[in-house]
């Protein structure tokens, strides 16, 4: 029978196993089968490495739990709303619109610069924050609102062209701007685009408007509480075929938009449309997507997934969670639109899909007013219902109390996965370190203290 050799090391760091440390498991294994590896008195900041198959794979040994700390102290930056994080050939930097949910406030769009350490133990980057002055820019610089909070947004989305080694920065706005309470006209969705050039040191050209259709979907009527008001979490992906697809997340109940700009993400007209709203599988949830409020994209095995969570109720049955089956074309109709059922909590301002250490499986994190949710996929496959757990309580692990805490945006480093979000209430930005991988990628620590861990390798 074929054997395979384990090669399984533990570092910290470049250091070697501290004092005490052992591994202890077989030597080798039969292809398709399974081992287990024990690592004793392994402190818990460790990363791990193994090569199974000649290559090497490697993933950080956590705690099931969100730690975090705040990122940078810059007084301009207190109400960071849906914020983004991006590595530039290995610098990195954040970004911003505060103030983006504050009514009728003066809103600016940040660059955090944290160097090489996008960490929350980066405290040097408290003031290496760069202002730009959205009407310089030539995007409105304040918003108003018809009287009640939350009316209207500004909201961004990052995008890295591969072809041209480009970045652009899309600028998003919604919200009722003109008129008397009763007459105020909705500014449904106005998109522009700021083009940073080769590297996001640089300070962006002005803005280039995008074409929004004028139909109700998009651009609709008088009045307050109009559909759509405000839109949310977005996601930019690039399909196989090299087209650019926006998704916008709305927290009314009109659907999720979609902007294909197909191959040039230059495009100033690109082809708008809006994804269903009838549930056609899954139980318990109601009959339609309302509010999304909190969206990702992803691929797995060749076909497309959106998914989707709520702010609130919204007239069904609780906090709720959808997928969209895309197929191998994102552009087209989803095949089924599937309900997988009620979220604890409430107010979903941020959702990521992100995958284990070796790609094949997915967590989800769901930020719920600052407090973290898991979605564990039963055999990493997104097709399955995933279950609920709670990976961290807001006001705990160096995290902001409850609030309106807005978006997630994760990012690896240092074989680490790490997330960021805004806290809209004036709790500043936030980094946390995440607890990712299960079934065979990811040890487990089994309590508090007990720096005992356990590694299944299946071929």
């Amino acid at each position: 029978m074929k054997k395979i050799t384990i090669v399984f090391s533990l570092l910290t760091g470049l250091a070697t196993l501290p004092a005490g440390a052992q591994i202890s498991g077989p030597a080798t294994i039969a292809a398709g089968s399974s081992g287990t590896w024990n690592l004793q008195n392994a402190p818990i900041v460790n990363s791990y490495t193994w090569s199974p198959d000649g290559t090497s794979h490697s993933a950080a040994v956590t705690t099931t739990t969100v730690t975090g700390g705040k990122l940078g102290a810059n007084a301009a930056m207190t109400a960071a709303d849906y914020p983004s994080i991006w590595n530039d050939n290995g610098h990195w930097y954040a970004f911003t619109i505060s103030r983006g949910v504050t009514p009728n406030t003066t809103a600016a769009l940040y660059r955090l610069d944290l160097g090489s350490d996008p960490t929350p133990s980066n405290t040097s980057a408290s003031n290496a924050v760069t202002t730009f002055d959205l009407a310089a820019l030539g995007l409105p610089a304040s918003r108003t609102s018809h009287g009640g909070s939350g009316n209207g947004e500004l909201v961004h989305t990052m995008v890295f062209d591969p072809d041209t080694k480009e970045w652009h920065l899309f600028w998003f706005r919604t919200g009722y701007n003109t008129g008397t309470s009763a007459t105020q006209v909705n500014d449904l969705v106005r998109i522009s685009r700021l083009d940073f050039g080769t590297s996001l040191a640089n300070t962006p050209n002005t803005a280039t408007a995008i074409t929004v259709p004028t139909t109700a979907d998009y651009n609709s009527g008088t009045g307050a509480g109009k559909t759509n008001a405000q839109v949310a979490q977005s996601k930019f992906i690039r399909t196989d075929g090299g087209e650019f697809i926006l998704f916008i997340g709305t927290r009314w109940p009109d659907g999720i938009i979609r902007v294909n700009f197909g191959k040039d993400i230059t495009n100033k007209t690109p082809k708008f449309d809006v994804l269903p709203t009838t549930v056609t599988a899954g139980i318990g949830i109601g009959s339609t997507v309302a509010r999304s409020s909190a969206l990702d994209v992803v691929q797995q095995d060749g076909k497309w997934f959106l998914f989707s969570s709520t702010t609130d109720a919204n007239g069904t049955a609780g906090n709720e969670l959808w997928r969209f089956d895309l197929g191998a074309d994102p552009a087209g109709a989803p095949s089924e639109v599937t309900g997988l059922g009620n979220l604890p909590g409430s107010n979903h301002w941020g959702l990521q899909i992100v995958p284990a250490a070796c790609g094949k499986e997915y967590s989800g994190f769901i930020n719920g007013r600052g407090i973290i949710y898991r979605l564990k996929f039963p055999g990493g496959d997104l097709t399955a219902v995933p279950t609920v757990e709670t990976a961290s309580t807001a006001g705990s692990g160096g995290m902001p109390a409850a609030a309106d805490n807005s978006g997630l945006f994760a990012y690896t480093y240092k074989d680490t996965l790490y997330a960021i979000m805004g806290g809209a209430n004036n709790h500043g930005l936030y980094s946390m370190r995440l607890p990712y991988g299960y079934n065979n990628e990811m040890p487990v620590h089994k309590a508090p203290g007990d720096n005992t861990f356990t590694h299944t390798y299946s071929a």
